[in-house]
């Protein structure tokens, strides 16, 4: 039930706050989704990128499962930079049993979470 209220409570910030100016704490967050997204560009690996909190704030994947990856202020770490990461392609099984998401993502474990991801579908076409 916990995780439904948490759910819940991220779904209202995120219409609340959709048609705002950004502040500066969101723009942090999505400066560091841009760094993410080129550092993909140069691996070439495929994304889309998604704004939700009035800046680029998720890159999503549509190779593979479908997962994504974000950095707002509704997400886990976002405070200090870090990410957060939906799907199956992105998390561990053992993350798969506890959430539906994995927080607190260094943006190397990232990066090397999503290539990993991209090579295994790349690999299964």
């Amino acid at each position: 039930m916990d995780k439904i209220m948490d759910v819940l409570s991220s779904m209202s910030a995120m219409v609340a706050v959709k048609d705002h100016a950004p502040s500066s704490e969101e723009e942090r967050c999505s400066e560091r989704v841009l760094e993410l997204a080129k550092k993909l560009d140069e691996l070439k690996i495929p994304y889309k990128k998604r704004n939700l909190f009035g800046c680029v704030d998720q890159l999503t994947f549509e190779w593979g499962g479908g997962s994504d990856i974000v950095c707002h202020i509704g997400s886990y770490g976002h405070e200090q930079g870090l990410f957060e990461v939906m799907g199956k392609d992105l998390m561990t099984k053992e993350e798969l049993e506890c959430d539906t998401v994995a927080g607190n993502i260094k943006m190397e474990d990232a990066v090397a979470r999503i290539k990993k991801a991209y090579e295994k579908s790349k690999e299964q076409e």
